[in-house]
């Protein structure tokens, strides 16, 4: 009797100690369910490119390990989920989309790493990519100069339109810079015909390829700026005879006139090496680069200087940069970009920086490796360059905008760019494969589109774009 009254005992105890740690009287209670997570809502997207929509909407929880975001391209099903943020983090970016294509997002939020809890979805949004621009079906063109691989000293023009193209003129360098005129009638170039002194730079052609004026007397013209009016050009020589006395480093303004005759006047600015002359947008500021091995000082002078004879730097010239750079190569190290602002970008070997030329301060620089010259686009809001392995787009206060793999579009490298006249394209010279190379469409956001190729070349050596 004993022995029953302390076994019902112990049994009214353990069933107290049980009834306890379910009834959450100080035990642990594992049938407790997730805590709620509130879903998120007022989820809004807008098309940022050809390629990319952005996401934002309101984070309602406060307890979500982060959102987890879906994509269709049908509004009601086919939702896969494309990526994920973390906690309090209530924004993403889709990219790699294909461009004139309607996606649909919706959002949830979550919580856990392997017993996942989640909120309802949010609503569904939807947006439409922006549709790139193919290559105009008129009068466009790229101005290229091929050069053979066997030799890389001579080269040919060609007019490049989208019926095809047409050669402009054999014997042309293929290191010098080729532009279209403001008024796009006419394009300079520098030729090879030479005496082996002096060499003849620039050389004005028409768009039929009439040779309508040359300036003779120049060593090693490469570079130069047209003149406002299309009435000529600014340019540089390493060396230039003036009224046969030998000079060294001048630049120039030559113009030329119905009856093919050319003027110009000589700007002297010590012994070294003159690159790039460049007018400011408003046309009345001429900056030019002094340049050696690896450094080199960039100076501005009034354009209504010009045309006086030959004058040296310490008169009219005001020297507002001075910056040095890893490589002892002149060229393309740097490129100069008069911005509309005012202000100017300089490219060098190894960095760009955004200047402003009023006080000579560098407001701004960005690490680069240019392979290429800066390119400014039509509406004056963006930059391009390549280093060869890709192209970069910055904003116009050096900000990238975009990151173009040669790979991603199926080329082995990337040299010269230019910006189509509405800027929604660039063209591309480079090679395809180590055996092929030519000149190329690239749609910004879009695929790449060939023009033209060349077995055994690397592309053009450089190019401009007109309408």
């Amino acid at each position: 009797m004993k022995r029953l009254l302390i076994l019902s005992v112990l049994i009214v105890v353990l069933s107290a100690i049980l009834s306890g740690c379910g009834s959450g009287g100080g035990g642990q209670n594992n049938n407790v369910q997730p805590s709620v997570i509130t879903a998120p809502n007022n989820l809004v997207v807008a098309t940022t490119s050809a390629d990319a929509i952005s996401l934002a909407w309101s984070d309602n929880s406060n307890n979500e390990d982060g959102f987890k975001i879906e994509r269709s391209t049908a509004s009601a099903s086919g939702f896969t989920q494309i990526g994920l943020t973390g906690t309090n983090v209530a924004n993403y970016s889709s990219t790699g989309l294909s461009a004139g294509t309607t996606y649909y997002f919706r959002v949830r939020a979550y919580k856990g790493t392997t017993n996942l809890s989640y909120s309802s979805y949010s609503n569904t949004a939807n947006a439409t990519t922006q549709t790139t621009t193919p290559p105009p079906t008129g009068n466009w063109s790229g101005i290229i100069a091929c050069y053979d691989q066997s030799n890389s000293v001579t080269g040919t023009l060609y007019f490049v339109t989208s019926g095809g193209k047409t050669k402009v003129r054999d014997s042309i360098s293929p290191d010098s810079q080729i532009k279209w005129s403001p008024n796009r009638q006419y394009i300079a170039a520098r030729t090879d015909n030479c005496d082996l002194t002096y060499l003849n730079c620039p050389i004005f052609f028409s768009r039929s390829g009439q040779t309508v004026g040359i300036v003779n007397n120049f060593k090693d013209g490469k570079q130069f700026s047209w003149l406002p009016d299309s009435s000529g050009v600014l340019t540089t020589a390493q060396s230039y005879l003036d009224g046969g006395v030998l000079r060294s480093s001048g630049m120039y303004k030559a113009t030329f006139s119905a009856g093919k005759q050319l003027t110009y006047d000589a700007f002297d600015i010590y012994n070294s090496h003159l690159v790039n002359p460049v007018l400011s947008c408003d046309g009345q500021t001429v900056y030019v680069c002094s340049a050696a091995s690896g450094s080199a000082n960039i100076y501005k002078i009034s354009y209504g200087a010009l045309g006086a004879g030959v004058q040296y730097a310490s008169s009219v010239a005001t020297n507002i940069c001075s910056l040095t750079w890893s490589s002892s190569y002149y060229y393309p190290a740097v490129s100069l970009v008069p911005l509309p602002s005012g202000k100017l970008i300089v490219g060098v070997a190894d960095k760009i920086l955004l200047v402003n030329p009023s006080n000579g301060t560098t407001e701004i620089q960005r690490s680069a490796s240019l392979s290429s010259e800066l390119k400014l686009s039509p509406d004056g809001t963006k930059i391009a360059y390549s280093d060869y392995d890709s192209i970069y787009i910055c904003y116009a206060n050096l900000a990238l905008n975009r990151q173009i793999s040669a790979k991603s579009i199926g080329m082995s490298g990337v040299g010269e760019i230019a910006f189509s006249p509405d800027g929604n394209s660039l063209a591309i010279g480079g090679p395809r494969t180590s055996a092929v190379g030519g000149l190329y469409i690239l749609p910004i956001g879009g695929s790449l589109q060939t023009i033209y190729e060349q077995a055994g070349s690397s592309g053009p050596s450089h190019l401009d774009w007109t309408n």
